[in-house]
Formats: structure tokens, sequence, C-alpha cells
């Protein structure tokens, strides 16, 4: 390849720098350095307070393949995201502000993914760097090996070279495997990447990939590796998707997901300000230890679904409202999914929340033993500013707080269903017994013809008191089966402003 430019780049290169500004200089001199010079490099300064937009800027002034950005995001897997998501190269370079490369460090992985499709990734040897100044090269990582990912070992390093088209079919990054910022979030990235196929390759045991050793953030005596198994359930079962590169129990093939007769039909509406939240709603759908599901998400955010979203997501049958219109709000949404959805039982979930891993095989298993609507108790994610007003209670229920962030998680105990209480239905102050997501027969929502779509608010607490007013049982299972956001959406503080109206537009039609 040698200096020859192209006139289209083939390697997007991403730098995230968060107070960086000691090293990040010397990152930017390594990709400016390389021996493949058609590139692209983002510096992306994530909430520094050094100098290190100084130094950045200085650094890649000149130079036209690389562009500067400031970003607020507090999150790595975020920055890388945004940073790829400008370039334009079909491969991809992820460094870390702290690290470097050596000049010959794309010549020797870019060809090992044009000679072979089916590589998602390559990768050199790692020379580390320790804050005393030494240095050697490290037995890690090896040869590529799918298994050792199974078992929580990470085999691809930070800084490799990858495709394009893999980074959008995974939807890129998740934020959620980093602790205060930054993690596991590459290695959880790359064991997707395995289980859709796609493998990676040591091309040398040079130490091309120079690594601040002892210096970084996952170095600090309070790290917490986040649990980068946890959402993916084919790691315990071997119920591995179809593509996947681990092998094969007894040299027989993976069991494979049926995706034509499922169990549970999962309707997700998705309005305005609630798109960005919609990933970890699917994932946690994904990470379902029962498998016989399908997702059906219905889009009213008033625009057009965004191709990353269905290109991440093939499994899902989508759905839309009017483009260009207001939102037709989550009733309306909820509506058109049943009428798209083939399983005899559906799970509302909306976008903004998320279904812990055992959600939907302890609800069919409460319908077996039961034969009611199932419900269960629920994990909140609430902004508290002081925790120490908060109630006895929920000081007792509170699992985390984070102080920068303000955020609380607490468990709330929902209501055991009375039927006596349900029939009275509404009265004020109201008996709330369930949330949105309940497991139901779908035969169900037909015989009261669904939600109600004018409904401002509450449209999910008349549906269940209209349930509730032909017979229909109910199950509270004790346990936490979801995670609720009190801190985002709109509809809950119309509720609670409109809520006298909205009891008496309730009560007209048990009246009629």
């Amino acid at each position: 390849m040698g200096d020859v430019k192209l006139p289209q780049p083939l390697v997007t290169v991403v730098i995230p720098c968060h107070d960086k500004g000691n090293t990040v200089a010397r990152a930017i001199k390594s990709i400016k350095a390389q021996t493949v010079n058609n590139l692209e490099c983002f510096v992306l300064n994530d909430r520094s307070t050094d100098n290190s937009e100084e130094v950045i800027l200085e650094a890649i002034k000149g130079d036209r393949r690389f562009s500067y950005l400031k970003v607020d995001y507090g999150s790595v897997a975020k920055v890388r995201n945004h940073g790829i998501s400008l370039g334009t190269a079909p491969y991809l370079c992820a460094l870390d502000g702290d690290d470097w490369l050596d000049p010959q460090f794309l010549e020797a992985c870019v060809p090992a993914l044009e000679a072979d499709p089916t590589l998602g990734a390559a990768y050199t040897g790692l020379q580390w760097h320790k804050p005393d100044g030494s240095t050697g090269l490290s037995m890690w990582p090896g040869e590529y090996n799918y298994d050792k990912f199974l078992k929580k070992q990470n085999q691809v390093p930070t800084a490799c070279v990858f495709r394009r088209d893999i980074w959008e079919r995974l939807g890129g990054y998740r934020s959620r495997y980093q602790f205060n910022g930054a993690g596991a979030e590459d290695a959880e990235f790359f064991l997707r990447m395995g289980a859709y196929g796609y493998g990676a390759k040591k091309v040398t045991q040079a130490g091309l990939f120079h690594y601040s050793w002892m210096s970084g953030h996952t170095s600090k005596a309070d790290y917490r590796e986040p649990d980068w198994l946890a959402f993916h359930p084919w790691v315990k079962d071997n119920w591995h998707p179809l593509p996947s590169l681990a092998t094969p129990i007894n040299k027989i093939a993976h069991p494979a997901r049926q995706y034509d007769s499922p169990t549970v039909s999962v309707i997700i509406p998705v309005g305005p300000g609630h798109q960005e939240k919609l990933i970890d709603a699917l994932d946690s759908l994904e990470a379902q230890s029962f498998r016989w599901w399908e997702a059906i998400v219905v889009w009213d955010a008033g625009d057009f679904i965004p191709p990353s979203l269905v290109e991440a997501y093939p499994y899902i049958e989508w759905r839309s409202t009017p483009i260009g219109k207001a939102a037709s709000g989550a009733g309306a949404a909820r509506n058109i999914g049943v009428d798209a959805a083939s399983a005899p039982f559906i799970v509302f979930l909306d976008a903004d929340d998320w279904l812990y891993p055992n959600a939907l095989e302890v609800m069919v298993q409460g319908w077996k033993d039961h034969e009611a609507a199932i419900y269960g108790d629920y994990t909140a994610i609430a902004t508290v500013e002081d925790v120490s007003k908060l109630t006895v209670k929920d000081q007792n229920n509170l699992l985390q707080y984070n102080e920068k962030t303000k955020e609380a998680l607490i468990n709330y105990r929902l209501a055991d269903y009375d039927v006596a209480k349900a029939m009275r239905q509404p009265e004020n102050p109201p008996f709330i017994w369930c949330n949105v997501t309940t497991l139901i027969p779908k035969a169900w929502h037909y015989e009261i013809g669904g939600f109600d779509e004018e409904m401002p608010s509450w449209e999910d607490v008349d549906f269940y008191y209209r349930l509730a007013w032909i017979g229909k049982p109910f199950k509270r299972i004790e346990k936490p089966l979801l995670v609720y956001r009190f801190n985002t959406g709109g509809r809950r503080e119309t509720g609670i402003k409109h809520w006298d109206s909205l009891i008496e537009y309730i009560r007209s039609k048990k009246d009629v």
C-alpha cells in the first residue's frame, strides 16, 4: 500500500479524549505517521477539564484528514459511535487518547480484512508501557479463539481494525457495559461480532499497538468491570445465533431459535424523545431466557425510522404512524402493534423501559400456573437530588445512587390484585395494581376494543380497568421483572395534572 493516496478514505480512525492533554498528541502523531495515509481521523474531546482542546488543535493543525469535535457524553462508547458515524471509510479503528500505534499498524491489519470477507476484525501484538517507564511485549492477545469470549475472556484489543458494516449490523458500542464512562464496551462488541458469524485474526506477533498500562480508567482501584455476558443468554444455554463461531457441543450444530411460531408478541411504541432509549428495550428482548417471542416496534415519533436501527435489528417487525404529523399516542401505537402480532400472548413494553432477562420466562410460566394476566414488581430509575428526603420505605429499597448523575435505582413492590377493589374503580385515590408491561392473551385485547386512543394519559390504567370489569383475573409475581424510568416521558406528568378529569372520563364508560 505504501503512501499511495486513494480518493476515498480507506480507514476511519476515532480518538476519544477525556483529560488526556498530556498524551493525546502522541496518539494523533501515531496516526499521522501511518504508512496507510488515505485515512480520516476524528478526535472527540469529551468533557475534558484540562488543556486537551488546545493540545488537539495544535496537533492536527494543517492536516485536512483530521477533524476536531467537542462533545458532552461522559461515555467512551457513545463518543466512538459518534465519531464512526461521521466517517465514510469501510474500515474502522478506535484508538484511546493515551495509547498509540506503530506506523505499520494499519498496513498490517487492513490487507487481512480485504483478503478474507469472513473476518470482522484484525489486530496485532500489544506492547505495554507502565508509568514507571518499563515496557514489554504482552502475552495477550493470543490467536483468536471465540470460545474464550464465552468464558468472559476478551480476545480482541480495543485498538484493532474492523469493518464498518459490522458496526452497523451490531448497532455500535453499548454504554451499559461501562463503569463511570469506560470499561468493557469493546469486549461486549466483539462478543456480539462472533455471535453473528464474523471472526478476528491476529495478523502479527509484533507489538504494533502500544498500550498505556496502569494509567487508564480500568486501572483505578474502584473500577468494577460490568458483566458483559449478562444480556446474552446463549452464553449459558448454548442456543447461539445460527452463524455463531462458538464450537458446537459434541460437534453437533447449535440449537436454533424458532422464529416463525412465537408465543409472545412484545409491542413497543416509540414516541418523541424515546428514540435513543429504544436500544435498551430491544437489547433486553435479545437477553431473554425465553426465546419464543417476536418484537413489533411502532414508530410514533413523526419522522422516518432510522436505517441504522433497521440494520441493527433485522428481526423487528416495524410499523409506523403517519410521517410528518403529531404523535398518535401510545394507545394508538399499541393498537397498531397488536394488529400486527402473530403470537397468542402479548406484552406491552415502553421504549424507555426494559425487561429483566427472565421476565418473559416468568410471565409465561405464571400464565401456565394461574391462567391470569401476569405482572411483576419493578425497579425504578429516578432523578433524586437528595436521597435523605426519600421516604423510609424508598430508602430501604434503594439499590444504588449515583452522586454525579443524581440517578437512583429503587425497587418497587406493586399491589396484589384485589378483584373487589378493581371492580369498584375508578376511585379517588385510585387502585392501580399493575403497570402496562403485563402479559395477557391477545384475544383479551380485542374483547375490550383495545386502548382508548383519545386519552392523553393513563390509557393503560383504563385498559386494565376495563379488563377487570369483564372479569379477567390478574396475578402478581413477587419479583422485579421490569426496569422503569421515572425520569423520561411526559404522559405521566399529563396524567397527574389531569387525573380528576380522567377519572370522570373512565367512570363515564363504566356507567354506559
